[in-house]
């Protein structure tokens, strides 16, 4: 990644590249559907301050993939620079162009903020640069926010409408209206509340009726959560005790014909975290405990697990090393238990140049099954 300019006015270039080791692993004959695969990302990021009050964010994001590179290489009518990519992408009969379109205006009045965003993503994009993502997306949304008493109370929200099928392929399209809202208390320096409401309604309607019967499909997702931040100590060393805790409830009607199902599940996640920093010395020290459980036609799994790190800055600051584990219990239909450790250390060379190195090592156990990985990483970025 490239930054050109500065804070509030600056563009972001981002150039990725991945491809799969076809001898890396072996492949079972059986296994029909995993391919080595190539991978090429131009991203484009940018903010702009049009004036005092208002700023324009734009992202844009092309992924170049081909789900099969033992496939021949071919010349592209379409996206004919991807002919002229050397070694970054070889475009091949298995492969596909997909984009992400991102933009937001904000405007800041003296008492309010309002904004508008859209988002759009082509429904087969794909990246490697991410585990996940979400695809056949097209979202609208407005948001605004305000501070009161003297900035001790801020409120916010957000809502707007979703679709996917954006290509029309699908035999339905599924619609959703989606809103949030969001509200923080500041009770004293030390003690602060923030409260978040979220829902979720979607609405199905197939594009082709094949059938004389009807379907109907409908689904409902309300979020709920709450934070509360503690933080105390003196100038030798500073303290913090963070509680989160979060429900979500969700409820799915299908109609079809006189035939109706009504599908329920609730998820629960408590998660408290304790941190110590040495000041002085520079090192901070956290430990937390996570609980969650999910449940859904009568199945329950319920997951219990500690983490503990620990961080250290030295050189005047320019390199920073840290390490944290966690341990995770899962039980219910499907029992397993896992152990990640990663390790980490950034180092600022100086105000341009500056080095990243992780490593993170995975131990899981499920039904009898032992995965062990391993994975590392180097990043080098440069500022000008």
């Amino acid at each position: 990644m490239i930054t050109l300019g500065k804070k509030g006015q600056f563009v972001d270039l981002i150039l990725f590249k991945a491809i799969d080791n076809k001898s890396s692993i072996i492949v079972p004959d059986t296994v029909d559907n995993l391919k080595p695969l190539e991978n090429f990302v131009l991203g484009i990021n940018t903010r702009n301050k049009i004036t005092k009050n208002l700023n324009l964010k734009i992202e844009y994001v092309l992924s170049a993939l081909s789900t099969d590179i033992s496939q021949p290489e071919m010349y592209q009518e379409t996206y004919s620079y991807a002919n002229n990519l050397g070694f970054l992408f070889s475009p091949r009969t298995s492969s596909q162009f997909n984009s992400v379109i991102q933009s937001g205006l904000n405007y800041k009045f003296k008492v309010a903020n309002l904004g508008i965003n859209y988002k759009h993503i082509d429904p087969e994009f794909q990246s490697l640069g991410t585990s996940f993502i979400n695809n056949d997306i097209e979202e609208i949304t407005t948001n605004l926010g305000t501070s009161l008493f003297k900035n001790k109370v801020s409120l916010s929200g957000n809502f707007g409408t979703q679709r996917n099928n954006l290509d029309k392929t699908q035999i339905t399209t599924s619609k959703r209206l989606i809103s949030s809202a969001n509200i923080s208390y500041l009770a004293t320096k030390k003690l602060n509340f923030i409260a978040a409401v979220s829902n979720f309604n979607t609405n199905a309607t197939p594009t082709q009726i094949y059938l004389v019967d009807s379907i109907k499909y409908s689904q409902a997702t309300s979020n709920t959560s709450l934070t509360t931040n503690y933080n105390f100590g003196d100038t030798a060393t500073q303290q913090g005790v963070t509680l989160i805790t979060s429900y979500q409830e969700g409820h799915t009607l299908n109609q079809s014909g006189t035939e109706v199902t009504n599908i329920s599940n609730t998820f629960i996640n408590i998660n408290a975290m304790y941190h110590l920093n040495f000041v002085s010395q520079k090192i901070a020290v956290f430990a937390s405990i996570n609980y969650t459980t999910f449940e859904t036609m009568g199945n329950t799994s319920n997951s219990l697990g500690p983490t503990i790190g620990v961080v250290k800055q030295m050189v005047k600051d320019k390199l920073k090393i840290g390490v944290n584990a966690t341990y995770l219990k899962t039980s219910g239909n499907s029992s397993s238990s896992l152990i990640n450790t990663r390790i980490y250390g950034n180092y600022d060379l100086n105000k341009h140049h500056s080095l990243k190195i992780g490593i993170n090592v995975l131990n899981k156990n499920a039904a009898g099954t032992k995965i062990n990985q391993f994975q590392g990483n180097i990043a080098y970025a440069y500022r000008f």
